[in-house]
């Protein structure tokens, strides 16, 4: 369940990971480190359950894609 939460709001966690607004690339800088290292603890729990692995993999990958392709118009 907690890994298609987190797949729900791929864009606001990958701001969290790695900063910046939710439909653009990660900026070359990090985040705060409390906030990002928050978001790596909550990974490092939820990724042990391997159905809340795939869901957030997909949706990152998805995620990615999609702005990849926007970039590119």
């Amino acid at each position: 369940m907690r890994g298609d939460i987190t797949a729900g709001y791929m864009g606001d966690f990958q701001r969290t990971m790695y900063g910046g607004a939710p439909d653009e690339p990660p900026p070359s800088e990090p985040p705060r480190r409390s906030t990002r290292n928050q978001a790596k603890n909550f990974l490092s729990v939820v990724g042990q359950d391997p159905d809340a692995y795939a869901s957030i993999t997909s949706a990152q990958q998805a995620y990615t894609s999609d702005l990849l392709r926007v970039e590119r118009r």
